[in-house]
């Protein structure tokens, strides 16, 4: 098996021991766990293909219904307060200024 040697901080290196004798392990062994473990975190985190994925499946059905939500407001806005296409590209305009500001990312005005 190689041999790795590696230079650990203090606190970290008190961490591990601490933990490898609590679990009555070597620091080696430990090591080596915690190696596999960052690994297999890192290979889930890179599975995620679609940004669908980062999502589970209560997030994504709320998501659904807030689009739902939004359409039959359009629905009723168009139909009890005779709004046009004119006024919901106002809403939308404003909306995303909105978001921008609150987001930091607004343009600067010249």
């Amino acid at each position: 098996m190689p041999r790795v040697t590696i230079t650990l901080p203090n606190a970290l290196y008190a961490k591990l021991i601490k933990y490898a004798g609590d679990n009555d392990d070597s620091l080696s062994y430990t090591i080596t766990k915690m190696t596999e473990i960052g690994l297999m975190v890192t290979e889930k985190s890179q599975e995620y293909q679609s940004a669908e994925d980062q999502f589970s499946e209560i997030e994504k059905h709320c998501f659904k219904l807030m689009i739902q939500m939004n359409a039959l407001l359009k629905n009723i806005a168009s139909k009890q307060m005779d709004y046009g296409q004119e006024e919901f590209k106002k809403l939308m305009d404003l909306s995303i200024n909105k978001y921008q500001e609150l987001m930091g990312i607004a343009p600067e005005e010249l």
